[in-house]
């Protein structure tokens, strides 16, 4: 696979330097630190002179390389509308299909259409309203149409968030410095949602009838304090998005489809302007801890969009305990070059699983509902999963099944290669079981190894499988060996 780029530049002879700063429309030239030069910028910037402008894929046919597909991308800096510069925008894509000697087939483009919207609060203060184009709509290979539409602009310089650390709005306050500026000034920036999407077929006469997906957020957006340890600390805001604690989904041009889903949105631990801890509720009886936020808590399923809930789940996540740390320490304000910087919360790794999940189904009595419950285990030290056990929603014989690992190779980093898996009737799940409670079991060995032994680096592959699933005077027997596999 190759990528070609070329410069981010307007010009026919591109010179990246000060003098010709205004080629590079969405280049920070001045951020630009070379040895030997002045450089007056203290902290680390991330920005690139390129663009990608396409990707090729060959394939290795005999001794040579011979193309297979070229993906073109087209670019653009369409006007802001106000005196911001303007960032690239990608036009569209084309996908042209080569076959060695045969023609080449190029299909028509991938065309992305946007609309300027303000990031701004604007209040006409002599700053600009930051227009910058969201996705509206795109036009694909085939012809067909998804169209996207956003919810409006809350915030105006007459509707502002009555204290940033309680906001509620669509909308956040951050410092920042205007193009050609010195001084930071803290303002207010839009939040947009997409509130509809929308598939139409322009086929004439034979075309798809058009779908439609409308997102709501009956709940208010949540916001967190920064911990950005590249902010000063004078500057932090309740800027850190967090979410919607629900978002409802309708599906369907008439007689739509309706879910909900809620999500942890991480708000626990987060302070509040007087220091003090914010109020966080529990969610599924589980703190909505930082490291939980973005999962998904539970979810309903309804009859229609007026009708009572169906289906509906919930889940319980995991976190091990934490496996590496780092400490965070913040800028030193240049007012202020004795005083250190402040001490942040430590970035903590750690392994995520899920350890309860409950689904119900609502019966055909209308008022009775089957609930099926999912246990999971997992292995703290490298969070695999050990069990996993299936109720059967007290319907059905309950499943247990157990995974047991090859010893680990941390040189190698070889770890989650199962050795023996069983399931078993055990209920309550449980790694350890009785013979009569086996429904089967079955293990695997690696690379001609003995069965327990951890793969070779670069083999990983399954040279000999057993499995027993039947019960004798001795217990368990193999019923059925299987050699050969990857490696033989």
């Amino acid at each position: 696979m190759n990528f070609t780029a070329s410069n981010r530049c307007t010009a026919t002879t591109c010179t990246f330097d000060t003098a010709h700063a205004s080629d590079w429309p969405d280049v920070p030239v001045h951020l630009d630190c070379n040895a030997g030069v002045q450089c007056l910028q203290a902290s680390p910037t991330f920005w690139s002179t390129k663009r990608l402008t396409s990707i090729d894929t060959v394939a290795l046919v005999a001794d040579a390389h011979q193309p297979v597909d070229t993906w073109t991308l087209a670019q653009s800096y369409p006007s802001t509308g106000d005196t911001s510069t303007p960032a690239l925008w990608l036009d569209s894509i084309q996908h042209t299909g080569k076959a060695g000697a045969l023609t080449d087939i190029t299909l028509p483009k991938t065309v992305f259409t946007g609309t300027p919207m303000a990031n701004r609060v604007d209040k006409a203060d002599g700053r600009p309203p930051i227009n910058k184009r969201r996705i509206t709509q795109i036009t694909n290979e085939t012809g067909a149409n998804t169209f996207v539409t956003y919810s409006a602009a809350e915030c105006s310089p007459t509707n502002l968030p009555a204290a940033d650390d309680t906001n509620t709005k669509r909308c956040y306050p951050s410092w920042w410095t205007r193009d050609g500026g010195t001084e930071e000034v803290k303002d207010y920036f839009h939040k947009y949602l997409v509130t509809k999407v929308e598939d139409t077929d322009t086929t004439a006469g034979t075309g798809s009838p058009s779908t439609s997906t409308v997102y709501e957020y009956p709940s208010t957006p949540n916001w967190r304090r920064d911990q950005g340890e590249f902010i000063l600390d004078k500057h932090r805001t309740w800027g850190d998005f967090r979410g919607y604690r629900t978002v409802r989904v309708l599906s369907g041009t008439t007689n739509q489809i309706k879910s909900e889903t809620d999500y942890y949105t991480g708000m626990a631990g987060d302070k509040l302007a007087n220091g003090t801890d914010r109020p966080a509720e529990a969610i599924n009886g589980v703190t909505d801890r930082a490291d939980f936020s973005g999962r998904v808590a539970a979810s309903r399923s309804y009859e229609s969009e007026t009708g009572p809930v169906v289906e509906k789940s919930t889940q319980t996540p995991w976190e091990s305990e934490t496996t590496a740390s780092q400490p965070v320490v913040g800028m030193t304000d240049p007012d202020k070059p004795t005083t250190p910087g402040p001490t942040l919360a430590p970035k903590l790794a750690r392994f995520s699983g899920s350890t309860t999940t409950v689904t119900s189904k609502l019966l055909a009595d209308g008022s009775s509902w089957q609930h099926a419950t999912t246990t999971r285990t997992y292995d703290p030290t490298y969070g695999l999963v050990l069990t996993e056990g299936d109720d059967g929603a007290k319907t059905t014989e309950a499943h247990c099944t157990v995974t047991q690992y090859a010893a680990p190779d941390t040189t190698n980093w070889l770890i989650s290669y199962p050795r023996q898996t069983t399931t078993t009737t055990s209920n309550p799940c449980r790694e350890t079981f009785d013979v009569p409670s086996v429904i089967s079991t079955s293990r695997a060995s690696y690379d001609r190894q003995a069965v327990g032994t951890a793969p070779k680096a670069g083999q990983a592959n399954v040279t000999k499988t057993e499995q027993a699933t039947k019960l004798d005077a001795k217990g368990l027997s193999i019923e059925r060996c299987i050699e050969g596999g990857w490696g033989y």
